[in-house]
């Protein structure tokens, strides 16, 4: 049996639209996860499973030369994001 708070998420969850967009390297192809406003510098290196997602008003931006490492999630609120 779940919890209400685990369900909660779990709806949450199944609830934003996301956009999976694969991305191929020489290792193989995997996807990422992206919600809302999210700029991503072409030269970023981005691992498999990451999540990034914004919320109304909010932004996440990818700054040249970034590295974003596997299974990292990030989440905006009223606010601007952005990883150099």
């Amino acid at each position: 049996m779940q919890h209400s708070w685990q369900l909660l998420i779990l709806l949450t969850l199944i609830t934003v639209p996301f956009t999976a967009k694969k991305t191929n390297t020489a290792s193989g192809s995997f996807v990422r996860l992206v919600s809302g406003s999210v700029t991503i510098h072409p030269s970023v290196a981005i691992a498999p499973g990451v999540l990034f997602q914004t919320d109304p008003e909010s932004q996440i931006i990818i700054a040249a030369g970034a590295c974003i490492g596997i299974g990292v999630i990030l989440h905006t609120h009223k606010g601007i994001l952005e990883v150099v």
